[in-house]
């Protein structure tokens, strides 16, 4: 591996994303070892939270399809993906969220991410089939029946969220997101106290974002 392109990953590693980044471009510009230097940045520009800039790097690899790695396929698609569902547009990440897929079918986290893009279009059954790949790939993996609950919750299967959610907790205590979802749950089977202890967990776990809405909900 090219040196440079080795301290830019180490960066990343690091999330000194922006020291990365000025490695990363100098070598675009000088049109070295060009696309790993798109694939990195891409991550970097990510993890930054640069969601626009990230999928134009992917975009731009994929320009070059012909040439690119099954490696580099797989991350160009995966990062462009993941960087559309970060802004919130699914239908426009399912291709290529998709086309990683295909590239790793037996890999959880690309096939966790789909079954949550179907389920983000309402496309509850294909959800499904993609959670059951999950499942025959890791058997009781919290994250998995994390991803049920989602389901059921919004089919509106109250009673199987929660279950679902329990079921996630359980195998994972210190999963704030699964307290969170089910503190939806609860408010919507009309558990108030149960939400706010889900709810005040889920902040312990570091989901910072939680305090204005304890304060609406449990607070007055």
């Amino acid at each position: 591996m090219n040196d440079s392109l080795q301290n830019s990953s180490l960066l990343i590693a690091q999330n000194r994303n922006g020291e990365a980044i000025a490695i990363l471009n100098v070598l675009i510009e000088q049109k070295k070892v060009k696309n790993d230097a798109l694939m990195y940045r891409s991550q970097a520009y990510y993890q930054s939270g640069e969601y626009d800039n990230a999928f134009g790097d992917a975009k731009a690899m994929l320009k070059d399809n012909e040439n690119l790695t099954e490696y580099q396929l797989y991350n160009a698609n995966w990062n462009a993906g993941v960087s559309l569902i970060m802004q919130g547009k699914f239908a426009e990440s399912l291709d290529f969220i998709s086309n990683a897929q295909k590239l790793k079918k037996t890999d959880l986290k690309v096939n966790q991410t789909l079954a949550l893009v179907y389920m983000n279009l309402n496309r509850f059954n294909d959800s499904m089939k993609y959670i059951k790949k999950c499942q025959k790939i890791i058997p009781n993996h919290f994250g998995n029946y994390k991803l049920l609950g989602q389901v059921y919750l919004m089919k509106g299967e109250y009673d199987n969220a929660l279950i679902n959610y329990d079921k996630s907790i359980s195998l994972n205590p210190n999963y704030g997101p699964a307290y969170e979802n089910r503190a939806t749950v609860k408010l919507k089977l009309n558990d108030k106290d149960g939400a706010c202890n889900d709810l005040r967990k889920a902040l312990s776990l570091g989901l910072t974002h939680l305090i204005s809405i304890i304060d609406e909900i449990c607070n007055r």
